[in-house]
């Protein structure tokens, strides 16, 4: 008969708890000396040892107990004392899925690569407006010198025109 893992858990977690000694555990004595099972019919007994033997199974597959002993007895390991201390199989498993960083962490990290990249944003575009600033420099003064060569042949040009003194032709 398989046995609904719900149960297993529920019975993990009361042997897991509800041991005295962490060295010597025997399932069948916590679950019946303290009342957990109370077989009066042998269906019901069988049920248990079913139980009893999922519980034993499941427990070593996750790694909460050692090998069973020559008496029949099994030693939890540091698993089975990490559940132990976190009060069950699933608070246990929950822990070991948790975030290796708080939720504080996550967003001083957020806004340290934000400032990051803004910094190093701001830097190179700092030395794009000083090269575009130089680039501007120097095309001012190339133009102003045309401006300066451009008036000099104005001034050469009035001058002949002045030199030539031409008068319109009037006409009547």
């Amino acid at each position: 008969m398989s046995v609904n893992e719900k149960i297993i858990i529920k019975y993990l977690d009361i042997i897991i708890l509800e041991c005295s000694d962490i060295n010597l555990i025997n399932i069948n004595n916590i679950l019946f000396e303290k009342g957990y099972f109370n077989p009066t019919f042998k269906s019901k007994l069988e049920n248990a040892e079913d139980i009893v033997y999922a519980v034993k199974e499941f427990g070593q597959t996750y790694g909460y107990f050692g090998k069973e002993s020559s008496g029949g007895y099994l030693k939890l390991t540091k698993e089975g004392v990490a559940a132990r201390r976190i009060k069950g199989h699933n608070k246990y498993q929950k822990s070991l899925l948790k975030s290796p960083i708080t939720l504080y962490q996550k967003i001083y990290l957020i806004f340290f690569t934000a400032f990051g990249f803004f910094g190093f944003y701001k830097y190179f575009q700092s030395e794009n407006l000083k090269i575009e600033y130089n680039s501007i420099q120097n095309d001012n003064k190339l133009l102003k010198e045309q401006v300066n060569i451009l008036e000099k042949r104005i001034d050469s040009l009035n001058s002949k025109v002045n030199q030539f003194q031409i008068t319109p032709i009037k006409k009547e």
